[in-house]
């Protein structure tokens, strides 16, 4: 079977489930609530997100990076404090979530980038020196 057919299956399957629940939660209302569905499909839509973006850094920087919801969270609260308390319209918030994360991404990096440098220049070192026992990153200190 091919990759094309295959996928179609799995849209297919996916598809036939949404309406399934909605044609139950229509003729049941009580026992399988809209808002229910809705949440539990939102909170595993996040999740899915989030085990994607893990496995993206993993796969470019092969390292497993548990802070990357982190990161990604802060910039998101940062966008709904400015919606909530500054009552700001969406666009400007989505917008704001977006340069803070970028602001994070980019300070992280720099700092990950003084680590390994400092890292790679006392290997350099160490290689020249016997009595050096240990490493320490100065961004650490």
């Amino acid at each position: 079977m091919s990759r094309r057919s295959v996928r179609a299956q799995q849209v297919l399957f996916g598809v036939a489930v949404a309406v399934a629940l909605l044609l139950l939660s229509a003729i049941f209302p009580h026992s399988f609530p809209r808002g229910i569905l809705l949440k539990g499909a939102i909170f595993g839509l996040a999740a899915g997100l989030l085990a994607v973006g893990i496995i993206l850094v993993y796969r470019t920087t092969k390292v497993i990076n548990f802070a990357y919801g982190a990161m990604g969270s802060t910039a998101a609260e940062s966008g709904i404090v400015a919606y909530q308390r500054a009552h700001l319209g969406w666009g400007l918030c989505v917008a704001i979530a977006l340069v803070v994360g970028a602001i994070i991404g980019l300070a992280a990096m720099c700092a990950l980038r003084s680590c390994v440098t400092s890292l790679a220049e006392n290997s350099k070192w160490m290689r020249s020196s016997a009595s050096a026992s240990t490493v320490t990153c100065p961004a650490a200190v």
